[in-house]
C-alpha cells in the first residue's frame, strides 16, 4: 500500500509532564525502519472531478468509526507521494486513534513533482475532493495542513476557499520574495507558521508571511533552531500539536 507523507504540525516544542502518549512510542517509531506494506486502517481511494479530472488520495478513518458521528476532517498537503512511514504508523495505532478522533485525507501526488508542476490543476482538483468529502460525512471542522510545496499549496487553497478551514498548518513554506504578498487576500483564518531559524532566508520569509496575513487573520509563527528537513520529526512528537489540531 502506498503512503503519503504525513505530517501535521503545529506548536513549539515543550516538556509536557503527564503527556505520555508519545514517550515511548514516538521514540520507538522514529529510530527503526517500519514495514508500511503491513500497516492496516489506511485506504486508498480516487475521486472524479464534475471536468473528468481524478485525483487519488488515501483516507485514515477514526478508530471506532460510526457513522452517526461526527469527527474532524485534518486533510495533508504533503511534498512526496512516499514519506515518512514512521508518521504514518504511528497515525494507525489504537493509542493514538483513540486518543485523537478524526479523518485523515492526504491527496496524492506523482513521485518527483511538486505541487505547483501543473499550475495547480492538481490542488483545484483536490478542493473538489474535500467539498464532495464534506458533503458525504458529517465533519466538525477541517484542519488544513501543508508542509514544503505542500505548505505552499495549502496558501494556495486558503487563497480559493478561506472559509472551508477551521484552522491551518503551514510548515516550511517554499516561498520566493516575490510570492509572499500574494497571500494579502486570505482572510477571517487561524494560520500557524513554521520556519527555520538556522536559515536566515527561511526565518524571513515565515515572519513576513506572518506579517502579511496578521491584517485579517489569526496568525502565530514559530521558528525553530532546526533546517527544514528536522522540523517536522522535533514537533511532531509533542502531543500539543495533537490538542491543536483535534479539539
Amino acid at each position: 500500500m502506498r503512503l503519503s507523507k504525513y505530517i501535521i504540525l503545529a506548536t513549539t516544542l515543550l516538556s509536557l509532564s503527564g503527556c505520555n502518549l508519545f514517550d515511548n512510542l514516538s521514540a520507538s517509531l522514529f529510530q527503526r525502519n517500519i514495514d508500511t506494506d503491513n500497516l492496516e486502517g489506511f485506504s486508498y481511494e480516487s475521486h472524479e472531478t464534475p471536468t473528468g479530472s481524478q485525483i487519488n488520495y488515501e483516507l485514515l478513518k477514526p478508530a471506532d468509526y460510526r457513522n452517526d458521528q461526527s469527527y474532524p476532517l485534518i486533510i495533508i498537503l504533503s511534498d512526496k507521494p512516499v514519506g515518512n512511514h514512521k508518521l504514518a504508523e504511528l497515525l494507525v495505532t489504537d493509542q493514538f486513534r483513540d486518543s485523537f478522533p478524526a479523518y485523515i485525507l492526504a491527496p496524492d501526488i506523482p513521485e518527483a513533482e511538486r505541487w505547483n508542476t501543473d499550475e495547480y490543476q492538481r490542488l483545484k482538483a483536490s478542493i473538489d475532493l474535500f467539498d464532495h468529502f464534506i458533503s458525504m460525512n458529517d465533519i466538525d471542522y477541517v484542519v488544513l495542513v501543508g508542509e514544503s510545496s505542500g505548505a505552499v499549496a495549502a496558501l494556495e487553497a486558503l487563497s480559493i476557499d478561506p472559509s472551508l478551514y477551521d484552522r491551518s498548518v503551514i510548515v516550511g513554506p517554499l516561498l520566493k520574495d516575490s510570492l509572499v504578498k500574494n497571500y494579502s487576500q486570505i482572510k477571517n483564518s487561524t494560520i500557524w507558521i513554521w520556519g527555520s531559524s538556522k536559515l536566515k532566508h527561511s526565518n524571513n520569509l515565515a515572519n513576513q508571511l506572518a506579517q502579511n496575513l496578521r491584517k485579517n487573520n489569526d496568525v502565530r509563527v514559530t521558528n525553530l533552531d532546526k533546517t527544514l528537513d528536522q522540523i517536522p520529526s522535533e514537533v511532531f512528537q509533542n502531543p500539543i500539536v495533537w490538542d491543536w489540531i483535534v479539539k
